[in-house]
């Protein structure tokens, strides 16, 4: 599944962006950067998060080719986006995960107040009869 999440960000990624500038480039991967960082990339995509600075680092530090440079960084861009939906995906999942436990308690306490409903309900009807 990250696989094609990472071919479909890296495909929207290309999309007109050959023809912007490399401080542009560098700016929007220095952009998602910060934005995957803000989500807990960091620590939730880890992975994804350093491929994004290395390669941001890379276009930066290494490479002097133009077109070169703008690969590196509309690769870092797609990456720290990854990695940003990486991170939200999983905060998501904990607090579903977080929910569906407090769901439980909350079923569970329902259906122990149906049973008191179900014993009062019962020792009324027996008062009635025996009247």
């Amino acid at each position: 599944m990250r696989f094609y999440i990472m071919v479909f960000l890296l495909f929207l990624s290309g999309c007109g962006i050959s023809s912007q500038s490399v401080d542009t480039l560098s700016s929007a991967a220095d952009s998602y950067l910060s934005k995957a960082k803000e989500a807990g990339a960091e620590e939730l995509a880890r992975n994804e998060f350093q491929d994004a600075q290395s390669l941001l680092v890379k276009a930066k530090n290494d490479s002097t080719n133009k077109k070169e440079k703008k690969i590196l960084l509309q690769r870092s861009a797609a990456k720290a986006r990854l990695a940003e939906a990486m991170a939200r995906q999983t905060k998501a999942e904990r607090e579903l995960a977080k929910n569906e436990i407090e769901l439980g308690k909350i079923e569970s306490h329902a259906n122990d107040m149906r049973m008191e409903r179900q014993s009062a309900e019962s020792t009324l009807k027996q008062l009635d009869t025996n009247e």
